[in-house]
């Protein structure tokens, strides 16, 4: 018999009676919730079923409250301790049915294609367009981004080359900047009628698409939100219709109907995405007695899941002692990257391998967004970002760190430096901070990467050193699960490079073509530095192109 059994026996038998209970009521208040938590805390708390949106306990058991039926009084005091006492689980899912299923595959296309052609706008905005009234509210609004600001309204956007780079912000906050710009010049488009208009002619909307105007104040989509159909078709309106999103969508096959695609279960919806249907299903009587949430990111997710957190603000400001603790799996999640970019035969199981180029990136992308959080309202101790490893002591995800996400954010911070010193010319903020990894997959510029023509992927984001050594120093929301390592010495970088030019310092940054392959989880590894990377040809780069350079 279990622990519950025989705390419903002993406080309970015989519950038809309302006298049979007198003597465990007579009981102190203090043994009485002991009772009451030995009853209903479990070691695993509870899980979200997200086909039902219900709660439920380990492997599908559903919950008994039996105890708190035996009388009105016991129920009273009971009233919220279950959601108190146990932690709440989410995690990623995708719904059963293909119909809900190719949902998911829709909505997140829809998402990143309307975020490409807001970006397409700004980037054909004309500097008449950036009246002072403009400028003024979109610089109070967004003030890291004035710089871009003023490169536009001066018709030097050419040193943009397509704005597709954060610029060293959080990605969401450039997402949020563009589409707030873009609600400026609208509203005051009577301020430039006459250029607005040669404005809308050189973006050829596809007719039956609404006007810009439509889209940007009627339209604001959350990353975070579980659509539903109607959802789905008021994208597609904003694109004239569903056939003309279908048309563009590089899984075409996601919007066909009578036969689905077998790969549909790769489009998920997030832990983070889950846990804010379930809350904003319950009253908020229910949801102030929630203490703990678990967010377990273990696949990869639509809509990009890494700003996600920004929903769940209004929840922990509405109930400030809620704790959320968001679990990311750095191979499942992080370094699988966006499920529009894997094949069917990747989204079959999780990422064997990751190009060495890409991994500050992605991590730094979840680091920045958490810790972008607070600004953005979260209280104080509310939220906890933590990468989970395949298993405790991981040594392959603690060499990564070290290797690799430490060596960038030195790089960074020894760049620039070089540059305040003197060491290096000196660099526009719009050139030090031009990021090509967001015009696509970067790895596939042509020629990547070339001595001649170096592209600047040494800048991640602003203050990412600094936020690497609160990590190491456990001064941060984001944790480790492994050991993150130890800091780069960054002058002894500058001594050894002070000889450098500008462009070997961004040449030499890369790793070209170089992986770390992953230890399948379980089995023990064996440490041998020369086997951590493995150097592998991959879409015409070749191995003579990596001749001398220095094993990590």
């Amino acid at each position: 018999m279990d622990r519950n059994s025989q705390t419903f026996i002993s406080c309970a038998s015989g519950g038809a009676k309302t006298g049979n209970m007198l003597p465990f009521l007579k009981f102190p208040n203090e043994i009485r919730n002991h009772i009451y938590k030995d009853y209903l805390l479990l070691d695993e708390g509870y899980e979200l079923n997200p086909h039902t949106n219900k709660l439920r306990i380990s492997q599908g058991r559903p919950i008994r409250f039996d105890l708190m039926y035996t009388c009105k009084r016991v129920a009273m005091e009971m009233r919220g301790l279950p959601l108190t006492l146990n932690t709440i689980t989410f995690s990623t899912f995708h719904p059963q049915s293909d119909i809900d299923r190719a949902i998911v595959g829709r909505f997140g296309h829809a998402i990143a294609w309307l975020d490409e052609e807001l970006n397409a706008s700004f980037d054909e905005a004309t500097p008449n367009l950036f009246h002072d009234k403009v400028v003024s509210e979109t610089s109070d609004a967004y003030p890291a981004f004035a710089p871009v600001l003023d490169v536009m309204r001066t018709g030097q956007k050419r040193i943009l080359r397509h704005f597709c780079s954060p610029f060293g912000q959080t990605p969401s906050a450039c997402r949020n900047f563009i589409h707030f710009t873009l609600n400026r010049i609208v509203l005051h488009r009577s301020l430039y009628q006459d250029d607005y208009d040669a404005f809308i002619d050189v973006l050829d909307i596809p007719e039956g698409c609404p006007p810009l105007d439509e889209i940007v104040l009627g339209y604001n989509p959350a990353f975070w939100g579980i659509p539903t159909q109607d959802h789905l078709e008021r994208i597609y309106h904003i694109f004239g219709g569903r056939r003309e999103v279908a048309k563009y969508c590089p899984r075409d096959d996601v919007f066909k109907d009578e036969k689905p695609p077998s790969d549909l279960s790769m489009f998920r919806y997030s832990a983070a995405a889950a846990a804010i249907r379930f809350l904003d299903s319950m009253s908020q009587a229910s949801r102030s007695c929630i203490r703990d949430i678990r967010l377990l990111e273990n696949r990869p997710s639509i809509a990009n899941p890494e700003c996600h957190g920004l929903g769940l603000i209004r929840f922990c400001q509405e109930n400030p002692l809620l704790r959320v603790e968001r679990r990311v799996s750095l191979w499942n999640t992080v370094f699988a990257g966006d499920p529009y970019r894997q094949t069917a035969r990747q989204a079959k199981q999780p990422p064997t391998r990751i190009l060495v180029d890409e991994i500050s990136e992605r991590v730094a992308a979840w680091i920045v967004e958490a810790l972008a959080l607070a600004a953005a309202g979260m209280p104080q101790d509310s939220f906890t970002l933590i990468f989970d490893s395949d298993s405790e002591g991981d040594w392959k995800c603690e060499q990564i760190f070290q290797q690799v996400v430490l060596r960038d954010a030195a790089w960074q911070q020894a760049m620039d430096e070089c540059l305040q010193r003197g060491i290096l010319p000196p660099q526009s903020w719009a050139a030090r901070r031009l990021n090509p990894r967001r015009a696509g997959d970067w790895t596939f510029i042509p020629g990547y990467p070339d001595p001649a023509r170096p592209v600047n992927c040494c800048y991640l984001f602003d203050g990412f050193p600094q936020a690497m050594r609160d990590i190491i120093n456990g001064n941060s929301v984001v944790r480790c699960s492994f050991h993150p390592g130890k800091p780069w010495d960054v002058e002894r970088m500058i001594d050894e490079q002070r000889l450098w030019s500008l462009g070997e310092w961004k040449f030499r940054w890369s790793r070209r073509g170089k992986y770390y392959l992953r230890d399948h989880p379980g089995q023990p590894t064996a440490v041998d530095a020369r086997s951590v990377v493995e150097e592998v040809e991959d879409e015409g780069r070749t191995s003579e192109s990596e001749a001398g350079d220095e094993a990590l």
